[in-house]
């Protein structure tokens, strides 16, 4: 389905030794388009110099690229490791100089620090001291996140990512409505349900109960001496000598059944309980298995 969308153009900036951390911001980019372009009738375009530079000549290189490409872009996002990049002659880098351009038109950056591992052998401490004098600089300047492995630095791009599309791309006032009925009914359903006041136990013991096979529709309760014996269907939860948080978690959980409607409750003598599934509990059963 066609739709009309704003496009927000991101900046990836970074120095060479950040690839894997460059395709990241590239996939969680595709993934957000994936999931909200459609409602927020806009996307999210990744650009960067090695992409969207042509060769000119009459000006600095970088002075190129900051007016070719980095003047036309809403966001940027920058990764520092071990190294921080060429001067410009501008500014200590062409990454550092994006920064300071994007920032001084009163665009939102974006800037992480890594800490991941590396070899010894293979830092310029020259560069990784440059890294250093940067981020403290940047302490002064705003906030800038740091991760410690790639799986994280992904979680906080894509919740960061979120942040800011938010802010770029609202929602129109027509799908705020739509998704606030669509929520209020979900919320109206979920409360007409059972289910949403049944633990977890209750609901695996309920299932099990109601599952076909020999003893379909029945749980047991069975003290005995030493023990107590409490299963549904074909599976048993506690047998001999059980531990006693057992026997309590399993007994709230047909008690949970029992107040819902759920099991019905038959007494005999030395204690021993026999439920059986009622109407209502093969009819929640169903649903579950459909929503599942």
């Amino acid at each position: 389905m066609s739709f009309d969308a704003k496009a927000i153009t991101v900046m990836i900036a970074s120095p060479g030794d950040v690839q894997v951390e460059r395709e990241i911001i590239r996939e969680v980019i595709a993934e957000w388009n994936a999931q909200h372009a459609q409602e927020r009738k806009g996307v999210l375009l990744p650009v960067g110099w090695e992409t969207h530079s042509t060769p000119e000549l009459g000006n600095r290189p970088q002075a190129i690229i900051n007016a070719n490409v980095l003047r036309n872009c809403d966001l940027l996002v920058a990764v520092f490791w071990t190294r921080l990049g060429t001067s410009t002659g501008v500014a200590p880098s062409g990454t550092v100089e994006e920064i300071q351009e994007h920032v001084a038109a009163g665009k939102p950056a974006m800037v992480y620090f890594s800490s991941v591992e590396v070899k010894p052998d293979q830092v310029d401490s020259d560069q990784y001291a440059a890294v250093t004098a940067f981020k403290k600089k940047c302490q002064s300047l705003g906030l800038f996140a740091e991760f410690g492995n790639r799986e994280k630095f992904r979680s906080l791009f894509s919740r960061h990512l979120g942040d800011h599309a938010n802010r770029l791309l609202p929602m129109d006032q027509q799908t705020q409505d739509e998704l606030s009925t669509a929520l209020r009914r979900a919320d109206r359903s979920q409360e007409r349900s059972p289910r949403r006041t049944l633990s977890d136990d209750a609901v695996r013991a309920l299932q099990l109960a109601a599952r076909e096979g020999k003893r379909q529709g029945r749980a047991e309760y069975m003290p005995y001496l030493g023990g107590t014996r409490i299963s549904a269907g074909e599976e048993v939860f506690t047998d001999a000598h059980p531990n006693p948080k057992d026997v309590a978690r399993w007994t709230s959980a047909f008690k949970e059944l029992t107040t819902a409607g759920l099991f019905e409750a038959n007494h005999s003598t030395h204690g021993l309980i026999f439920y059986e599934v009622t109407h209502a509990g093969y009819q929640l059963t169903e649903q579950l298995e459909t929503q599942e």
